[in-house]
């Protein structure tokens, strides 16, 4: 039980892991994005 709440909780971390890396890439983008688009309409 103990070994396959260890693992869960691993997997979970990982995951979390995984999903604000890409909320951190997607802001980035967004940005990037943005920026592209106040520098064109200058």
């Amino acid at each position: 039980m103990q070994q396959g709440k260890s693992a869960n909780t691993g997997l979970d971390q990982s995951s979390n892991a995984t999903a604000s890396t890409r909320r951190l890439i997607r802001t980035t983008v967004l940005q990037h994005e943005s920026f592209k688009t106040e520098t064109r309409t200058d």
